[in-house]
């Protein structure tokens, strides 16, 4: 009886352990088609993986493609942003609005990463702000444990960006040599 308690629990083990080890391809993410009415059943189709993405480089949308503007009161912010010496991180831009004090003067930029508008830049750094509502904003460089107002390229004062309705703001290229420290 002893060696049943001690057996036992290695048998499980050894099972959890097998269960653990990878083995083999991983499998792709089904393709559901939808038949009308429901019926028969849906056929799945395995041919596509899932994650990350389409395996075809042209059905993937480039960020620098202006994506349509929902509704006709916002605007889209689009531009290159160049590091000379990229982070080693992922980051993100954002447009962070400016907040005005009682006398109506800008003083601060209002960044909160559940309400500025994000944009990642693709390989290339083309980035495209889309549905930006009306306003004055400061772009923000954000490393995840650090973020930075950006500066205009090549000089000490802040890049503030003015959004009208409906329009496209291309910020062309903004050339930088480092992330701001």
């Amino acid at each position: 009886m002893a060696l049943m308690k001690k057996i036992i629990p290695l048998l499980f083990f050894i099972l959890l352990l097998a269960a653990c080890t990878p083995g083999g391809e991983p499998n792709p993410a089904p393709i559901v088609t939808q038949t009308v009415g429901g019926y028969p059943a849906p056929e799945v189709s395995s041919t596509q993986p899932g994650y990350p993405g389409p395996s075809n480089p042209e059905s993937a949308q480039s960020a620098a493609e202006p994506a349509p503007t929902i509704n006709p009161s916002l605007a889209q912010v689009k531009g290159t942003f160049h590091l000379e010496k990229p982070p080693s991180i992922p980051y993100v831009l954002y447009l962070a609005p400016t907040v005005k004090d009682s006398k109506g003067q800008e003083i601060v930029f209002n960044f909160d990463r559940n309400i500025a508008i994000p944009a990642v830049p693709d390989n290339q750094g083309d980035f495209n702000f889309v549905n930006v509502p009306p306003g004055r904003y400061g772009m923000i460089f954000d490393l995840i444990a650090t973020s930075y107002l950006m500066t205009v390229p090549g000089k000490q004062e802040t890049l503030l960006i003015t959004v009208n309705g409906n329009e496209t703001v291309d910020l062309g290229r903004l050339n930088y040599e480092a992330p701001p420290e």
